[in-house]
């Protein structure tokens, strides 16, 4: 508390490589939610790229699999 910040919130990049998925547009609004609750204010932040693997994270790990 007292500590003026914001948080960007960014959708984490599925790929190939790893086992996880990205969160539904819902669940990312719901925890958006709830920092903005706790007065800490937030945007969220989305990569452009992703629908052709393009986006951060994607093509290092594309690279590092390869």
């Amino acid at each position: 508390r007292g500590l003026r910040c914001h948080v960007n919130v960014i959708p984490y990049n599925p790929t190939p490589a790893a086992p996880y998925a990205r969160p539904t547009a819902e669940k990312i609004n719901r925890f958006t939610s709830i920092i903005e609750a706790a007065g800490i204010p937030a945007t969220v932040r989305y990569s452009r790229g992703v629908d052709i693997g393009a986006a951060c994270g994607q093509l290092r790990a594309e690279h590092e699999a390869g």
